[in-house]
């Protein structure tokens, strides 16, 4: 897809009376421990920056985007063939995966682990810069915010800025803590497995 800007604003083609969203549902896939939480508050911060994050079990036809840990891509793409579904898959090394045939669809997109942890070398502005250039080169056009680039890469950095500091905040509570709008859990992080 050739992405065009002007005035820094993203230039799409004219498509007369389209609800946005009406057939389009994300489902953010990936098993556990394998970035799944970051890479789903990657994807609101790009789309919806005030919502909470929503699990598959709440029901595709009410959100945008979706979060499981289950990779039967087949299971989604039967019961919700209404959709136009595009699967945005955190993987990392000895983790289950999806299923080979969908590894090169083009609605899937896969998001190493190594990608988005954030170290002295990938700070979190290049994290940001490189998973923004990710979605802007998979998600149709019609489906990306209409704003600047500026804005949509400052709502993703807040997102993740606000998760990092309530994490700092409920680290140390027992894992059966959740805070329901980033869906992170005390001793979320570096768990033993």
């Amino acid at each position: 897809m050739n992405i065009r800007y002007k005035n820094n604003v993203l230039i799409r083609p004219a498509i007369t009376n389209y609800d946005k969203f009406k057939f389009i549902r994300i489902i953010q896939a990936g098993a556990e421990r394998t970035g799944s939480t970051l890479l789903t508050n990657l994807l609101y911060g790009f789309f919806l920056q005030d919502e909470r994050i929503h699990w598959i079990n709440e029901g595709i036809t009410d959100y945008l985007i979706l979060k499981t840990h289950c990779l039967d891509l087949d299971r989604y793409s039967s019961l919700f063939d209404q959709y136009k579904l595009y699967y945005c898959i955190s993987c990392r090394d000895n983790c289950e995966e999806i299923d080979e045939k969908y590894k090169n669809n083009i609605n899937v997109l896969r998001i190493d682990y190594n990608d988005i942890l954030e170290t002295t070398e990938n700070t979190l502005n290049n994290i940001i810069d490189e998973i923004y250039n990710k979605f802007v080169n998979f998600f149709p056009v019609e489906a990306i915010p209409i704003t600047t680039e500026l804005v949509i890469k400052q709502s993703m950095l807040h997102r993740i800025t606000e998760m990092n500091n309530i994490y700092s905040i409920i680290k140390d509570m027992p894992f059966e803590y959740c805070n329901e709008f980033y869906g992170i859990r005390g001793h979320h992080r570096n768990r033993i497995k």
